[in-house]
C-alpha cells in the first residue's frame, strides 16, 4: 500500500510539471529513456526537445530530496551525460513539504547538475525555454 501510495504521490508531481511547462509554452515528451554507459536504459520524466540554437534538456524529478534521494538521479545523469553531452541535465526537486536536504544539494552542486526547487519555478522557467 505504501509504494502505491508514493508511486502515486510521484505520478501527481510529474503531472504538475508537465502541466506547468505546457502552461508555460514549452514543449515537452515525457518517460524518455536514454542509454548510458553503463549499458541501461535511463529513465528521464522529461525531455525538452532542442533548436538549431539550444541543447535538449532532461530533467530527473525527486519527489522527496532528502537524505541519499540523490543517488539514483544523479547516477542516472552521470551515466548518460558521459555517453550524451549535448543535453544539458536537471533535477527538479519537490520542495513543497519538506525541504531540500543539504546532502542532496551538494551533490548536485558537486556533480555540476542544475538543481530547480519546485518552489522556485517561477525563477528558473526561463532557464528551460527553448529561445
Amino acid at each position: 500500500m505504501l509504494a502505491t501510495s508514493r508511486d502515486r504521490t510521484k505520478d501527481l508531481f510529474l503531472e504538475d510539471v508537465v502541466n506547468f511547462l505546457i502552461n508555460s509554452d514549452i514543449s515537452v515528451n515525457t518517460n524518455v529513456k536514454y542509454t548510458g554507459q553503463s549499458g541501461n536504459n535511463i529513465n528521464f520524466e522529461i525531455l525538452i526537445g532542442r533548436t538549431k540554437t539550444t541543447s535538449a534538456k532532461a530533467l530527473k524529478l525527486v519527489n522527496n530530496p532528502t537524505g541519499n534521494a540523490y543517488k539514483e538521479p544523479i547516477f542516472s545523469i552521470t551515466d548518460v551525460r558521459s555517453f550524451n553531452d549535448e543535453i544539458k541535465f536537471y533535477l527538479l526537486a519537490n520542495d513543497l513539504e519538506r525541504n531540500i536536504s543539504p546532502s542532496f544539494q551538494s551533490a548536485a552542486e558537486g556533480y555540476n547538475i542544475t538543481l530547480l526547487p519546485w518552489s522556485q519555478k517561477a525563477s528558473w522557467i526561463g532557464q528551460l525555454r527553448l529561445a
